[in-house]
């Protein structure tokens, strides 16, 4: 979860998402992750120092999961510019996303210890 989350946090959380429901799955971004996941990604990361990476090719109006979930959670202050959140949101990967340990603690159930 997020650090020091509370339910009003996830609420202004979950309201800056509600803002983009509806709007268009970007596939062409998409496409692009997984591509620079691939042995010829790699190598072209590796040749241009991870600049390819961060390459911003977001389409208009258009999300995928991970850029939608940078960017509300980047619109709260006490997130905002923090861990993986200071790169563009489409850039940010579901894997670094949720294995930022500025941004992210693990989930407790209730009651356990």
């Amino acid at each position: 979860k997020p650090k020091r989350w509370n339910k009003w946090i996830g609420h202004d959380i979950a309201n800056a998402a509600l803002d983009k429901v509806g709007a268009a799955y970007d596939n062409w971004l998409i496409g692009i992750q997984a591509f620079c996941g691939t042995l010829v990604g790699r190598f072209l990361s590796w040749l241009t120092l991870s600049t390819i990476e961060k390459i911003d090719i977001n389409g208009k109006d258009k999300w995928i999961c991970s850029e939608l979930v940078a960017y509300a959670l980047g619109s709260q202050p006490k997130y905002k510019n923090k861990g993986i959140l200071i790169n563009p949101f489409n850039t940010i990967t579901p894997q670094e996303l949720f294995e930022d340990k500025k941004l992210f603690i693990a989930w407790k159930k209730e009651g356990s210890k």
